[in-house]
């Protein structure tokens, strides 16, 4: 998957950006179409915080990983990834209104 440069408006920049971050890290172990929980805690840890402080938490990492992984096949595809940016968009959202 290469992901191609985008030059209209925000929203499709920032669907690009989505993609080429979960190429990168997924690409870590040489796959590209799926997270392993190491990638993801990498993911995290640079991409995340401080919105998910305790991402070092092992236990922290397994939770999201459980959360995120749909599917149940300890990988998290893209589906399951942009679902849940998505999901922690809108309760960025909520808490912005507050």
């Amino acid at each position: 998957m290469t992901t191609q440069k985008c030059d209209i408006g925000r929203i499709p920049r920032i669907m690009c950006e989505l993609c080429s971050i979960f190429e990168e890290y997924a690409s870590a172990d040489g796959d590209g179409k799926t997270l392993t929980k190491a990638e993801l805690k990498n993911l995290v840890e640079k991409e995340m915080c401080p919105m998910l402080k305790e991402a070092k938490n092992s236990s922290r990492v397994d939770d999201l990983m459980s959360a995120m992984d749909h599917d149940g096949n300890a990988k998290v595809d893209f589906q399951e990834f942009a679902t849940t940016i998505i999901a922690f968009t809108c309760i960025c959202h909520e808490s912005m209104k507050e």
